[in-house]
């Protein structure tokens, strides 16, 4: 039978979500496949272009914040004229919506994807809950990126007795692998020189925390001059991030980069990465850098499991001056650092499950399972 799949997200960016499908789909055989993308966002006709290279048709339809009742409508009318027979959401919290328009339209296979846990308070914690309940409900299969996010959205019991599946963050691992002459060429091309870079990808949104790093990295060139912050991504708060990196007097020691699609190559260019991030699921930047073997730094609001090396340590977040010390710790370290002990990330990840190859497989299986209707 013809896998005729819709994948529904937020956006079609750079950011984690459309680069973990894209992973997937670009290693699965697609042969009996019928791709389509939904989004409630403008895409980015970059990354639109390389998800219609690989088969995808990509939908923009209304914002649910801006006419609830039209965008319903243009998502059922999507998944019915497609005839789709499996609908997947990667919208979390809001899964809810599109499991019951694919039940509408007789959809037989429904899953809800968790990428992250927030902890609200206040009047948002129990409309989470009914939102939640909602979306366990409407789907018919729970899927989160690792155990944190699946407890979040489907409950401690659901992932005690199986019914979630936790489908791995994964990478090209060889994509990633440290490269000492494309590092060479990356900090030439971004004029780093011999400069200590410490770098950072993500979205420029609230979440990713961007005005507490560029504190951080005030303090730290005071004292370092010669270190340098390489800022990968785009977003709706990087006019007030460069706002306060010009209010700083930064404006030589920060590069923003943009979105970009070398970021793998990025990534080799970098001595530190920093995440100090408000919350995350299990973010796949941590799997990419892991795998480049870089020496992170990542806040303690992020969980654990993504831990794959001992090169990656948590800080908390009430103390800045505990990751100013810790970075200015490090510069000497990783300086005198033997640069071929990065060559080990690749190994190490493709060993706790983060291969690419070998997880598209097993998605490919899941869906065939499904769609016969076995579990």
């Amino acid at each position: 039978m013809k896998k005729r799949i819709a994948h529904i997200a937020g956006g079609l960016t750079t950011g984690g979500v459309e680069a973990v499908i894209y992973n997937y789909f670009s290693k699965i055989d697609r042969k009996d496949y019928e791709l389509y993308y939904i989004t409630y966002d403008t895409p980015d006709p970059a990354v639109k272009k390389k998800f219609e290279d690989i088969g995808f048709h990509v939908y923009e339809v209304t914002k649910k914040k801006e006419n609830l009742k039209k965008s319903c409508k243009e998502v059922y009318t999507i998944l019915k004229e497609n005839h789709i027979n499996i609908v997947h959401s990667h919208m979390t919290l809001m899964s809810f919506v599109t499991s019951f328009l694919g039940k509408l339209c007789g959809i037989k296979v429904r899953i809800a994807h968790s990428h992250l846990a927030l902890y609200p308070t206040g009047i948002k914690k129990p409309v989470y809950a009914f939102f939640k309940f909602c979306t366990r409900v409407t789907s018919t299969d729970y899927m989160a990126c690792g155990k944190k996010a699946g407890e979040y959205l489907y409950g401690k019991a659901n992932m005690k007795n199986g019914r979630v599946r936790i489908m791995n963050n994964a990478i090209d691992t060889e994509k990633y692998a440290y490269n000492e002459e494309i590092r060479n060429k990356k900090r030439e091309e971004l004029q780093i020189g011999d400069r200590f870079c410490i770098g950072h990808v993500g979205r420029f949104a609230e979440q990713k925390n961007h005005a507490y790093l560029i504190d951080i990295f005030y303090e730290v060139h005071k004292k370092k001059e010669d270190a340098v912050l390489l800022l990968v991504g785009d977003g709706p708060l990087q006019e007030d991030v460069k706002a306060r990196v010009h209010q700083y007097g930064l404006d030589d020691a920060v590069i923003f980069a943009g979105s970009r699609d070398d970021v793998g190559e990025l990534y080799q260019a970098m001595d530190l990465f920093v995440l100090p991030s408000l919350f995350e699921g299990l973010a796949l930047v941590l799997v990419e850098t892991q795998c480049a073997g870089l020496r992170i730094l990542v806040s303690d609001a992020v969980t654990d499991e993504i831990k794959m090396t001992d090169r990656m340590e948590y800080l908390p977040l009430h103390d800045k001056k505990v990751w100013v010390n810790k970075i200015l710790s490090m510069t000497e370290e990783i300086k005198e650092e033997n640069l071929a002990l990065r060559s080990r990330g690749r190994e190490e990840v493709a060993k706790s499950g983060y291969d690419i190859m070998t997880e598209a497989k097993k998605l490919d299986r899941f869906y065939e399972k499904r769609l016969e209707g076995r579990r």
